[in-house]
Protein backbone atom coordinates (compact mmCIF):
# COMPACT_ATOMS: atom_id res chain seq x y z
CA UNK A 1 0.00 0.00 0.00
CA UNK A 2 1.25 3.48 -0.86
CA UNK A 3 2.04 5.39 2.34
CA UNK A 4 0.08 8.38 1.06
CA UNK A 5 -3.04 6.24 0.70
CA UNK A 6 -3.15 6.13 4.50
CA UNK A 7 -4.29 9.77 4.44
CA UNK A 8 -7.05 8.88 1.98
CA UNK A 9 -8.24 6.00 4.18
CA UNK A 10 -8.01 8.08 7.36
CA UNK A 11 -10.22 10.77 5.84
CA UNK A 12 -12.67 8.25 4.39
CA UNK A 13 -13.25 6.85 7.90
CA UNK A 14 -12.74 10.06 9.95
CA UNK A 15 -14.85 9.59 13.13
CA UNK A 16 -15.27 13.28 14.04
CA UNK A 17 -17.23 16.11 12.40
CA UNK A 18 -14.22 18.44 12.10
CA UNK A 19 -10.78 17.70 10.61
CA UNK A 20 -7.83 20.11 10.72
CA UNK A 21 -5.56 19.14 7.83
CA UNK A 22 -2.48 20.76 9.41
CA UNK A 23 -2.76 18.30 12.34
CA UNK A 24 -2.51 15.28 10.02
CA UNK A 25 0.81 16.22 8.48
CA UNK A 26 4.06 15.03 10.04
CA UNK A 27 5.60 18.50 10.04
CA UNK A 28 2.69 20.01 11.97
CA UNK A 29 3.99 18.83 15.35
CA UNK A 30 6.82 21.37 15.23
CA UNK A 31 4.57 24.33 14.42
CA UNK A 32 3.23 25.20 17.82
CA UNK A 33 6.46 26.01 19.67
CA UNK A 34 7.52 28.95 17.49
CA UNK A 35 6.61 32.64 17.30
CA UNK A 36 3.85 34.04 15.03
CA UNK A 37 6.02 35.18 12.08
CA UNK A 38 7.76 31.84 11.89
CA UNK A 39 4.38 30.15 12.23
CA UNK A 40 3.15 31.96 9.11
CA UNK A 41 6.22 30.71 7.25
CA UNK A 42 5.58 27.16 8.45
CA UNK A 43 1.93 27.33 7.35
CA UNK A 44 3.14 28.40 3.90
CA UNK A 45 5.33 25.30 4.01
CA UNK A 46 2.25 23.18 4.79
CA UNK A 47 0.47 24.55 1.73
CA UNK A 48 3.49 23.81 -0.44
CA UNK A 49 3.71 20.33 1.09
CA UNK A 50 0.06 19.64 0.17
CA UNK A 51 0.58 20.82 -3.41
CA UNK A 52 3.99 19.24 -4.04
CA UNK A 53 4.06 16.57 -6.74
CA UNK A 54 4.73 13.05 -5.47
CA UNK A 55 6.66 10.44 -7.49
CA UNK A 56 3.39 9.07 -8.93
CA UNK A 57 2.40 12.54 -10.21
CA UNK A 58 -0.29 13.11 -7.59
CA UNK A 59 -0.28 15.45 -4.58
CA UNK A 60 -1.31 14.98 -0.95
CA UNK A 61 -4.27 17.20 -1.77
CA UNK A 62 -5.33 14.59 -4.35
CA UNK A 63 -5.33 11.92 -1.64
CA UNK A 64 -7.34 14.18 0.65
CA UNK A 65 -9.95 14.71 -2.04
CA UNK A 66 -10.07 10.98 -2.82
CA UNK A 67 -10.68 10.33 0.88
CA UNK A 68 -13.65 12.71 0.71
CA UNK A 69 -14.95 11.13 -2.48
CA UNK A 70 -14.68 7.65 -0.95
CA UNK A 71 -16.01 8.73 2.47
CA UNK A 72 -17.96 5.97 4.21
CA UNK A 73 -21.28 7.59 5.04
CA UNK A 74 -22.20 5.06 7.70
CA UNK A 75 -18.85 5.26 9.52
CA UNK A 76 -17.51 8.78 8.96
CA UNK A 77 -19.11 11.83 10.58
CA UNK A 78 -16.84 14.26 8.70
CA UNK A 79 -18.54 17.51 7.66
CA UNK A 80 -15.79 20.16 7.93
CA UNK A 81 -12.31 19.95 6.43
CA UNK A 82 -10.30 22.84 7.80
CA UNK A 83 -7.39 24.08 5.69
CA UNK A 84 -6.80 26.96 8.10
CA UNK A 85 -3.15 27.89 8.12
CA UNK A 86 -2.55 27.28 4.45
CA UNK A 87 -2.75 31.01 3.87
CA UNK A 88 -0.78 31.38 0.65
CA UNK A 89 -2.14 28.25 -0.88
CA UNK A 90 -4.50 28.12 -3.81
CA UNK A 91 -6.57 25.61 -1.85
CA UNK A 92 -10.23 26.57 -1.55
CA UNK A 93 -12.53 23.83 -0.37
CA UNK A 94 -16.05 23.57 0.92
CA UNK A 95 -18.72 20.87 0.80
Amino acid sequence: MNEHQIIEILIAYWPLIHLEISRLLPLSSMLFNINNQQQDDEFDTIAKYLEKKLPDGSTLLDYIVMGLVNKHKNLSRLKIVDFHGCSTSKIKFSF
